[in-house]
């Protein structure tokens, strides 16, 4: 997930005039009139399938009826791309739309393929999923998920910010035994080939185990992240060439040898949570 914003009383009530502006047509009325300077990143996590379900990070996830209507505004205002529509307008070999959005997923959970997929169907928006590797090809679930659902959110902070191997060792025993509830899971390996199956979808690569790749050395982020690269490619018999940092704010969360690191592996694209619009002259 790309941030840990806890949830407060403003937060509701903001989310609260938004749905009201929405509802009055003010966004697409607004959008339509604008062209935006380079392209926005739409981060999202996992759907849940009504109001009050209570999920670790909850402010990360979205109601399917709250992805619909974004799904609705985007197609209905705004220019969907797709990571290669992206990757040929920043490499100057198309024009960049007036209103360019991407629609990405970060760490691969149940709920993307069971909630979010007839959405974007329905509305015909491409998205990428960048999925964390190990929780997949194990079973198991995501381990700040684990944690949050044992002793809180704080006390995921202090362990993603810990030595590697005091965050390996709380990891390791948190998902032990922890059970996701419902689409709240990381998916199978089954249900990520159907995911990457749909021509609207592209997967890419998010790390093995979702640690703050600014704590691990350089060879332990190789390992994190080519490895996860490499499982996934040979889980669906086809190339991954994007990233997405966990966390997503540099010199916190990733560093510099971090980036050389995704950069010698070759991957195309990175996608951080640097708050702004991507053009031509943003590092790749």
């Amino acid at each position: 997930f790309r941030s840990l914003r806890p949830r407060t009383d403003r937060a509701v009530v903001g989310r609260a005039a938004k749905q009201a502006l929405e509802a009055s047509g003010y966004y697409r009325r607004r959008l339509r009139r604008l062209a935006f300077p380079g392209a926005v990143t739409f981060c999202y996590h996992g759907l849940l399938d009504g109001v009050g379900e209570s999920v670790p990070f909850g402010d990360l996830h979205v109601t399917r009826d709250v992805f619909d209507g974004h799904c609705r505004l985007i197609a209905e205002t705004c220019d969907p791309l797709s990571l290669s529509d992206l990757q040929a307008v920043l490499a100057g070999e198309r024009a960049m739309p007036p209103r360019p959005i991407v629609i990405t997923f970060d760490d691969g959970y149940a709920s993307v393929l069971e909630l979010a997929l007839p959405v974007l169907e329905r509305y015909g928006l491409p998205a990428a999923v960048f999925v964390c590797t190990e929780p997949v090809a194990h079973g198991r679930p995501f381990w700040f998920d684990a944690v949050a659902r044992q002793d809180g959110e704080e006390a995921v902070r202090v362990a993603r910010a810990a030595a590697p191997d005091v965050w390996r060792a709380r990891a390791g025993e948190a998902v032990q035994g922890d059970d996701a509830p419902g689409a709240h899971r990381p998916m199978c390996l089954p249900e990520l080939q159907r995911l990457a199956e749909s021509p609207l979808v592209t997967i890419g690569a998010h790390t093995l185990n979702h640690p703050t790749l600014a704590r691990l050395s350089e060879a332990e982020a190789r390992i994190e992240i080519g490895e996860s690269r490499a499982w996934l490619e040979q889980a669906l018999h086809r190339p991954v060439t994007t990233f997405a940092y966990p966390y997503g704010l540099p010199t916190q969360d990733y560093s510099a040898a971090t980036v050389g690191v995704v950069r010698d592996l070759g991957f195309r694209l990175a996608f951080s949570t640097v708050p702004g619009f991507a053009t031509a002259s943003t590092p790749a």
